[in-house]
């Protein structure tokens, strides 16, 4: 419901959804059996902030809710990545200056 943990949550929606092998299935709501869509809604409603349950209560589409969320919450890519990336860039190992001297 902060925002600050979107990117981790997609991530682990996306790998739990392809371990279930209805990856597919949050980008177009293709043609998967509805016991499939159900188990992939009732896996996304289950990790969803309380807030975001309530506010969400209503959306049974999954492609609909995954939208919803993703236009809501997909810009911390933005704000975030830069910033986590210039982190580990500069982030030091003991006795190596940099992730790359410790990398090489």
């Amino acid at each position: 419901i902060t925002r600050s943990n979107y990117l981790t949550w997609t991530f682990d929606v996306n790998i739990h959804l392809i371990s279930l092998d209805i990856s597919q299935i949050i980008l177009s709501g293709s043609d998967y059996p509805s016991a499939q869509k159900a188990k992939a809604l009732i896996f996304i409603r289950h990790h969803l902030h309380e807030n975001l349950k309530v506010e969400y209560l209503t959306e049974e589409d999954l492609v609909v809710l995954w939208q919803s969320l993703k236009d809501c919450y997909d810009h911390q890519q933005d704000v975030v990545l830069p910033y986590a990336r210039f982190e580990w860039i500069n982030l030091r190992f003991q006795d190596f200056k940099s992730v790359v001297e410790n990398n090489s």
